[in-house]
């Protein structure tokens, strides 16, 4: 089963935006906000690389699911990072 679902549009900023959604069927407050910390980190380490000169922006939405509340504490960054690079090759924002 995914970890996440990603929604994405193009913007005329020249920057990405990133919006999260971590409902209470991930877990308790405990594990959402780490879902949450640890996608924004990826989301900033990935996203930030592009060059600032881009004319083409984006408009993300990342929707947590289940699994993603029962990543075990080893290797979680590493599986998030995976995934969301995986989701975001899929849909065009990076060349993956």
């Amino acid at each position: 089963m995914p970890l996440f679902v990603v929604y994405a549009a193009a913007n005329d900023l020249g920057f990405n935006r990133l919006g999260l959604s971590v409902s209470k069927k991930v877990g308790n407050a405990v594990k959402r906000n780490r879902v949450r910390r640890l996608v924004q980190e990826n989301c900033r380490a990935v996203l930030n690389e592009d060059t600032p000169e881009q004319s083409q922006g984006f408009d993300l939405i990342v929707i947590a699911r289940v699994p993603a509340g029962e990543l075990a504490r080893e290797g979680s960054f590493v599986k998030v990072g995976q995934a969301l690079l995986q989701l975001f090759g899929r849909l065009g924002v990076l060349e993956v």
